[in-house]
């Protein structure tokens, strides 16, 4: 018997599209305290450990922020397709093209086959007491313990009843919190 098979193109734009417009997608931040040797030998605050496949969390989350931005990007091609809202993003030094699928024909996305997604959250001091972060994970499909409000854009680790799915993690070097400003994380992640 021969079995001759393929994962349809369509299929994988399918589930991209459905990935953004259910959004639930949250960044989560964690590890407030520094990374010790607990976590292996070798490491430090300047070294951090590497996050793992088979992680479904990140260490000590303390605050879950709504994803403001996510929207299939193709290898940068503005103003060589016709493209409505047509805005490029850069990330890990590649330009890459982001297509609002607010605005474009979903038969658009078909002819494209987007691979990857751009995720954008902005993270502000006055919304967490803790002095850093080392740990940021995405995640899909939050699920909010019953006396949480609904429909915010910033819960509380205490807040989550589940975070979801994990999509992708960073351990880093420490970010410190200053008074006053807004960071932005930006993230292109490929289903």
């Amino acid at each position: 018997m021969i079995f001759n098979k393929v994962i349809t193109s369509t299929g994988k734009v399918d589930r991209l599209l459905r990935f953004i417009q259910e959004s639930n997608i949250f960044f989560a931040f964690g590890q407030s305290t520094p990374w010790t040797n607990e976590w292996g030998a070798g490491i430090s605050d300047i070294n951090p450990p590497e996050p793992k496949e088979e992680d479904k969390t990140i260490p000590n989350p303390f605050i879950y922020k709504k994803a403001i931005k996510a929207m299939p990007v193709v290898p940068s091609g503005c103003g060589e397709m016709p493209f409505n809202n047509c805005s490029e993003v850069e990330a890990n030094g590649k330009k890459w093209t982001a297509v609002d699928i607010e605005t474009n024909p979903v038969e658009l996305f078909y002819i494209l086959k987007p691979r990857h997604i751009y995720l954008k959250a902005e993270l502000q001091a006055v919304e967490f007491i803790e002095p850093s972060f080392r740990s940021v994970g995405l995640f899909k499909g939050l699920t909010l313990n019953e006396s949480a409000p609904q429909d915010e854009i910033a819960y509380r680790a205490y807040d989550v009843k589940d975070p979801g799915v994990l999509y992708w993690a960073s351990y880093n070097t420490p970010i410190y919190k200053q008074p006053n400003k807004v960071s932005e994380f930006e993230i292109i992640i490929s289903l």
